[in-house]
């Protein structure tokens, strides 16, 4: 355990600050500075070729799923509350905006969030009702001819996965 080895951080300036601050503060720093879409066009212009653009995307999505990952490890070490991951799904999914449809590497982000937290969710009532609003605009965006398909797999093996108990077959 990395927190008892070392409890607080030295800082140049003011108190020392404890581990688990340091992680979590690293973790909103690179949420709030991740892009919304994965190509937007000003990130898009300063690609020199198709090859760039894609690499571009790639690296996106991968700092999505990382970040997810952590916030979805951090949640279940009870480093974070359920408000945290409540804001998060609803910001990716759009939940507070229904006429807005979520992005595709965002449904795909939250399915791998929902994976792995998912059975701690459904235990606690807040999380359950969080985990329904969520199933239910995942499969509407499954159900979308726009993206269907392209998520509806990610959508149904997250579906099947909860219907299992959470449980690989």
């Amino acid at each position: 355990d990395i927190r008892g080895r070392w409890p607080s951080v030295a800082r140049s300036e003011g108190p020392p600050v404890s581990y688990t601050r340091l992680v979590l503060g690293v973790v909103k720093t690179n949420y709030d500075a991740l892009p919304r879409a994965l190509m937007e066009p000003a990130r898009l212009n300063k690609c020199n070729d198709f090859a760039e653009a894609a690499a571009e995307m790639v690296y996106t999505s991968a700092k999505y799923h990382g970040n997810l990952s952590m916030i979805a490890h951090l949640y279940l070490r009870k480093h974070l509350s359920i408000r945290i991951i409540d804001t998060v799904v609803r910001e990716l999914l759009c939940l507070d905006e229904p006429s807005k449809k979520p992005q595709l590497h965002h449904v795909e982000v939250v399915c791998q969030l929902l994976r792995t937290t998912g059975a701690v969710l459904e235990g606690v009532p807040a999380g359950l009702d969080l985990l329904e609003r969520c199933m239910t605009r995942l499969q509407s965006a499954a159900a979308d001819i726009r993206c269907g398909a392209v998520v509806a797999p990610t959508v149904r093996s997250l579906v099947n996965f909860r219907e299992a108990g959470w449980m690989c077959a």
